[in-house]
């Protein structure tokens, strides 16, 4: 009778264990951070003089801080090719109706070659359309890279606003209009 027992403990002690371990996993792969997301707007840029685009998704997590993932594409004078610059959770700072994030990765060119990059966009004013003007500017760390791109451009919301970018003091209007 012992063994029986000391079986029964035994598989019991093992499901115990197994149901516990699988309940308090942590996931760490990009769908948990998704979780804390609780508004995002998706903006499409372009640039100036048809240099180059990008897509920008800003969101706002739970405790109220804003990220925004994207992607910067330049094509103009100073580049030898096509820049691709991806980035993700760039923290955005607002202060009032300001709005500015700074952004790094690592940029590639349509060769192949790659650079670190750091993208600065600044927001100031505040606007009542979806389309906003914005300059930027961008360093690369690399050598025979462009040191530093400058421009401006428009960008245009896609799809519909959320709470991200509303002011308490102007609830129903927008403030993305960037300038750096």
């Amino acid at each position: 009778m012992n063994s029986f027992l000391l079986k029964i403990t035994l598989i019991f002690i093992f499901f115990s264990t197994a149901i516990i371990a699988c309940s308090s996993s942590d996931d760490s792969g990009s769908g948990s951070d998704n979780n804390n997301i609780v508004a995002s707007e998706t903006w499409d840029s372009d640039l100036s003089n048809s240099e180059g685009n990008g897509s920008w998704t800003f969101k706002k997590r739970t405790d109220g801080s804003v990220i925004v993932d994207g992607e910067w594409i330049y094509n103009g004078n100073s580049a030898p090719s096509k820049v691709t610059c991806p980035f993700t959770n760039a923290p955005v700072e607002i202060d009032g109706n300001k709005m500015s994030f700074t952004a790094n990765g690592t940029a590639s060119l349509s060769t192949g070659e790659t650079s670190g990059f750091v993208l600065k966009v600044a927001s100031n004013g505040i606007g009542d359309s979806s389309t906003s003007h914005f300059t930027y500017e961008i360093e690369f760390d690399s050598p025979y890279w462009p040191d530093r791109i400058s421009g401006e451009g428009e960008a245009t919301l896609i799809g519909e606003e959320s709470e991200i970018f509303r002011s308490s003091e102007t609830s129903k209007k927008r403030f993305l209009t960037l300038a750096y």
